[in-house]
């Protein structure tokens, strides 16, 4: 008599709500579908299962229980059983799959590499300094960008060796005029560029004439206004030289001033 009124008992609280069975059965099939991705639910299956003819439950637990769970990612080349039990699904459960999944070797319908490496790849990495493909400057400058030597700024992958331009550090006193030095802003290391174009002049025009070996000293202590007029003078003078126009500028105004600023050594004779 116990037995019977547990029975009772047992088979009124399930009438109230979801049976053992369905709730197994059901979550037999969630896991199956969980390693599947071309496959869904679209009903709730533990409401839907309580309401179904008992045979048709037997059907569904045998194939919760044999089948579905020894064939987890088996999800689009089905036979036999397996069949049998999607097609059940199908039926009495509200169970729809499609004919595309990750994982049948295509990348389509919305699959990327970070929702399905199995049919897209990895794809490319941003960030492990290979320009890969499906990777350029605007996707990912980190590892495509290619820096400009030249633009003045010293960038990632620019060093002293392949872009001095702009990654040597210029130090006015290093003794080398580096092409943003001039006389006048670094006479320390530019002044004998002036002092070339003097002698020159003074070799080019003159007999026995030469700059003083103190003209680069001479140069350095001008004031900046007139350092910008000897330099202009002396390759003024020494274009002069060349062009043999050396009486033309006899006694003018810039001979004048690079022999008041720099001075000479020799006959200096015309």
């Amino acid at each position: 008599m116990k037995r019977f009124a547990l029975l009772i008992a047992t088979l009124g609280f399930f009438s109230a709500c979801n049976s053992s069975d369905s709730i197994i059965t059901c979550d037999r099939y969630d896991q199956w579908m969980a390693s599947c991705s071309n496959c869904s639910m679209t009903i709730s299956c533990e409401n839907n299962y309580d309401s179904l003819a008992p045979t048709v439950q037997v059907d569904l637990d045998d194939c919760a229980d044999n089948v579905l769970m020894n064939n987890l990612g088996v999800c689009g080349d089905w036979t036999g059983d397996v069949q049998y039990c999607i097609d059940l699904g199908y039926d009495y459960l509200g169970i729809t799959c499609f004919d595309y999944w990750c994982g049948d070797g295509f990348c389509d319908h919305g699959e990327t590499a970070g929702t399905c490496p199995a049919d897209c790849g990895t794809g490319p990495v941003c960030g492990n300094g290979v320009c890969e493909t499906g990777e350029d400057e605007i996707s990912c400058a980190a590892d495509c960008y290619v820096p400009e030597c030249g633009d003045g700024v010293c960038e990632a992958g620019e060093n002293e060796v392949n872009c001095a331009v702009d990654c040597v550090v210029v130090e006015c006193g290093d003794g080398i005029c580096d092409d943003v030095e001039d006389p006048v802003d670094c006479p320390l290391d530019c002044a004998y560029l002036v002092c070339d174009d003097y002698q020159d002049w003074l070799e080019g025009c003159f007999a026995d004439c030469t700059a003083l070996e103190s003209c680069d000293d001479e140069y350095g202590v001008l004031d900046p206004a007139t350092a910008e007029d000897v330099w202009d003078c002396a390759m003024f003078l020494a274009d002069a030289a060349f062009d043999g126009l050396c009486a033309d500028n006899i006694n003018g105004v810039c001979d004048v001033l690079l022999e008041e600023e720099l001075g000479s050594f020799g006959d200096c004779t015309f």
